[in-house]
């Protein structure tokens, strides 16, 4: 509860161990919990509270935490739709791991269309940003080299992908921009988009954007200027999996 204990292994069951302490720390169950999602961070959705519960591998992610909070508030208060936090103080430490509390997103499990996370984008996209958030400059290639480096490859691979990310940095170095600083989401696209129920059942008509990868380490940040689009590099990269937690 208090983060005094090593985080160890980021196996299933020690989510789970991780997930107990936290509710304990906050006041809430873990009994029942179902466990959505296990790779960068552990998703639970609780079973007596409408709460979803992140959890990340260790305290070199803890900045990350604290950012999503922050631009899930800022992104509140400017009335944009996106995942909220639950009401509380967070994130907190649970056996050195960073957690942080979403509410339930209810889910229509329709898929949005392409105009809708347009609609929403260019809406992030005007929006200011306040210093108070400051927010990274874009890190396209994240931690890119330390996965090859750390990947389970041949040496001609690993020299293959190291000279392909060197090529493709010098030439990112080289875009010229057409407009001005924003903030972007780095991880856009429908899959990242809900469309939530009324309590009538129907389809909600106003999406909601999922705001984790905007916040996390290779997403949400403060975008010199876009390129032209015919400056794009050849390698764009792959799309996430489909998500179905709030902060997945």
């Amino acid at each position: 509860m208090n983060g005094a204990s090593h985080a160890g292994p980021f196996t299933s069951a020690e989510a789970l161990a991780t997930l107990a302490d936290a509710c304990q720390a906050t006041g809430q169950s873990a009994e029942g919990a179902t466990l959505m999602r296990l790779g960068e961070n552990a998703i639970f959705r609780l079973a007596r509270d409408p709460v979803v519960v992140r959890i990340a591998r260790d305290l070199s992610i803890l900045n990350d935490a604290k950012k999503e909070v922050a631009v899930a508030s800022w992104l509140r208060n400017a009335h944009l739709p996106a995942a909220e936090t639950a009401e509380r103080s967070q994130p907190i430490i649970a056996r050195r791991r960073p957690v942080t509390f979403w509410k339930l997103i209810d889910d229509s499990e329709t898929k949005a269309t392409v105009a809708e996370l347009g609609t929403i984008l260019r809406r992030l996209h005007a929006l200011p940003v306040p210093g108070s958030l400051r927010l990274p400059e874009l890190d396209l290639f994240g931690r890119v080299a330390d996965r090859v480096g750390a990947a389970d490859i041949t040496d001609a691979d690993r020299s293959f992908l190291t000279e392909r990310l060197r090529s493709l940095r010098a030439r990112y170095q080289d875009l010229r921009y057409a407009l001005p600083p924003s903030a972007v989401h780095g991880d856009a696209h429908q899959s990242n988009l809900i469309k939530r129920r009324l309590r009538s059942g129907l389809q909600e008509h106003r999406p909601l954007m999922r705001t984790s990868r905007m916040a996390s380490a290779s997403c949400q940040d403060r975008r010199r200027r876009s390129p032209r689009e015919d400056q794009w590099p050849d390698n764009r990269g792959a799309r996430s999996r489909r998500r179905r937690s709030p902060a997945a």
